[in-house]
């Protein structure tokens, strides 16, 4: 009888162990299949840096709302406005040219850190119109904003959103 149960218990312990493992590997690969492409990119959970990105993204915003090219191209990422031969006279030919007042609310962000000083930021959220008393029609927009921590610089582009467009 004894042998018995010690066959039994070390039967057990086997197949918990077996159970264990197959446990682990079916969740490290549903974990790959949700985070395909994502493995460079960690989703922005500090509330802080959160409304630091949505505060830049507010002030492109506010710059494309108020016809500022120069103001604008301040802001405006340097690759993206060489790639696209941007100046002064038809940055609104290749950005959304705004009439009236408009706010920016992020809804989920993503972050790549390229070094100590210089941080990407991938940015999903929805750009809404104010109307007086109510809010207007909502569109899908997506950027990147480029955190310069060290000089305290931002610079923003348009985005595609293909890393959010995975998720789904």
């Amino acid at each position: 009888m004894k042998k018995n149960n010690l066959f039994l218990l070390i039967v057990v312990i086997i197949l918990s162990i077996i159970l264990v493992l197959l446990f682990n590997i079916n969740t490290n690969n549903s974990k790959s299949n949700n985070d395909k492409n994502h493995d460079n990119y960690i989703l922005l959970k500090d509330y802080s840096r959160f409304f630091t990105i949505n505060s830049c993204i507010y002030k492109y915003i506010s710059y494309l709302s108020g016809n500022n090219s120069e103001d604008l191209l301040s802001v405006l990422d340097k690759d993206y406005v060489e790639k696209n031969n941007i100046d002064v006279n038809n940055v609104y030919e290749h950005l959304d040219k705004l009439n009236g007042n408009y706010t920016f609310k992020s809804k989920k962000i993503y972050y790549k850190k390229i070094n100590d000083n210089y941080i990407t930021y991938y940015v999903y959220g929805y750009l809404i119109e104010d109307i007086l008393n109510k809010e207007g029609e909502k569109q899908e927009k997506y950027y990147i904003v480029n955190l310069d921590i060290k000089n305290q610089l931002f610079s923003i582009s348009p985005y595609d959103g293909s890393i959010f467009k995975e998720d789904i």
